[in-house]
């Protein structure tokens, strides 16, 4: 566990997770993220960035980098946000209709919403941010056939500040 007062975030791992995890709270916005395939050894303070050790080697992470770097050739940082199953408070009733809204700032880049039912079946919208950033909201309503729970699946390879979700099933 680390924490970088300045960035107002404590950072969280187990350098025996099998999936790398590493968990960041936002302390000034009570949130949590979660970064994947991380594998680190060790978490220190560069500055005030975080960094790590994995199999002897220094990893910095900065805000300001919005690439990864693999042989000085800058590939984009991928992002995907998953939710667990959700029965809307009625997992006896079939539903059919779901609306999303969920707001964000995609900065002039895109993201894809995935919509997932028990049964398998999937529904996908592609969202365009608009130029120039800034936090907007996009509005979808769909049909999905019948099902009882549904999850959601976020994925982008832009920069994108997710500031929160809002659904309803009927």
């Amino acid at each position: 566990m680390l924490s970088i007062p300045q960035r107002e975030k404590l950072y969280i791992a187990d350098i025996d997770d099998s999936r790398g995890r590493l968990l960041v709270y936002n302390t000034s916005g009570k949130t949590f993220t979660v970064y994947s395939e991380i594998y680190a050894d060790k978490l220190l303070r560069y500055g005030n960035n975080l960094a790590f050790v994995r199999d002897r080697e220094l990893y910095v992470l900065s805000p300001a980098l919005v690439n990864d770097y693999d042989n000085g050739a800058a590939m984009p940082l991928n992002s995907t946000v998953s939710s667990h199953f959700l029965d809307f408070s009625c997992p006896e009733r079939k539903k059919r209709s779901v609306e999303m809204i969920l707001r964000a700032d995609l900065s002039g880049g895109s993201a894809t919403v995935t919509f997932e039912n028990e049964l398998g079946e999937k529904r996908s919208f592609v969202l365009k941010g608009k130029s120039g950033g800034g936090k907007e909201d996009f509005v979808h309503r769909f049909a999905l056939p019948r099902f009882r729970r549904l999850r959601y699946t976020l994925e982008s390879s832009s920069p994108v500040k997710y500031c929160g979700i809002i659904l309803s099933a009927k």
